[in-house]
């Protein structure tokens, strides 16, 4: 069982409210790395440009996260 489930359905059961703690830099590359998949796995074949533009996206995590 993964954490986030678990800790999820103990928050409903208890009525606390979760916070998941990512500051909007991070919501914007995960919902970036989000919409990147989606786009990755509908097409039927993938292409260097879409792995590209995973590595990219990684590498600006890389250095966001050392910049703080």
């Amino acid at each position: 069982m993964s954490a986030i489930p678990a800790v999820l359905t103990i928050g409903f059961i208890t009525d606390k409210s979760i916070v998941l703690g990512l500051d909007p830099v991070g919501i914007v590359l995960l919902v970036m790395s989000l919409m990147v998949s989606i786009v990755t796995f509908m097409l039927p074949r993938t292409n260097v440009l879409l792995g590209a533009v995973h590595l990219l996206m990684f590498l600006a995590y890389l250095v966001l996260l050392f910049e703080r």
